[in-house]
């Protein structure tokens, strides 16, 4: 998988991509393909993109790379919902990744603290 800039996306994907909803869709598309990998964003778009890739039981070979702009874009488009409904889900899973991430903050540290105390 190759890096685009700072983002896994390629360009010529993400026009797709940020073209199967409204406004605030292409906003949150743009903004996204410019962070890293690594950021809870991006994670929580492509749990977003998995997980409707598997509420909806679409084939498999449908979406084989949630990383690929033109994946994703098959994915979305097959979306019955509202451009709303899309977002209230993405930011929902960006919860669930935000709220792993601090889990796993707190038991490192209080790894760490045992470790130290034994």
């Amino acid at each position: 998988m190759a890096l685009y800039k700072n983002s896994f996306y390629p360009f010529f994907g993400l026009s797709s991509l940020r073209g199967q909803r409204g406004q605030r869709w292409a906003d949150l598309v743009d903004w996204i393909s410019t962070l890293p990998g690594s950021d809870p964003h991006t994670m929580a778009f492509t749990m977003t993109i998995r997980r409707l890739n598997r509420m909806r039981s679409m084939e498999s070979k449908l979406c084989s790379d949630p990383f690929c702009a033109i994946c994703a874009a098959q994915v979305v488009a097959l979306f019955d919902g509202s451009e709303q409904e899309l977002l209230d889900f993405y930011y929902n899973n960006l919860q669930e990744v935000q709220y792993a991430i601090r889990n796993m903050r707190v038991r490192e540290v209080v790894r760490r603290r045992e470790v130290v105390a034994a």
